[in-house]
């Protein structure tokens, strides 16, 4: 007898199990703290053209590439 014929044998019992399993893993999940999550950072850029900087340690704030598009807008230009 091979295990899996134990749940085909008894569907109810592999009901059992699969929920046990399910309900242990949210119980996981929600139990997970906060601080385990890993750290995300902006990401910084600098922007050159021939060789002179454009934009210099330009910070991207919550750029996941998840949500609405964003709209394009001109770069400021950095002097000196």
């Amino acid at each position: 007898m091979k295990f899996t014929d134990i749940f085909i044998r008894r569907p109810v019992l592999a009901t059992v199990v699969s929920l046990m399993i399910l309900v242990l893993g949210l119980r996981a999940v929600f139990g997970l703290p906060v601080l385990q999550y890993p750290r995300t950072e902006n990401a910084v850029v600098t922007v050159k053209h021939n060789g002179v900087i454009v934009q210099d340690h330009t910070e991207l704030k919550d750029k996941t590439g998840a949500g609405a598009k964003d709209v394009p807008r001109p770069l400021d230009v950095a002097h000196g």
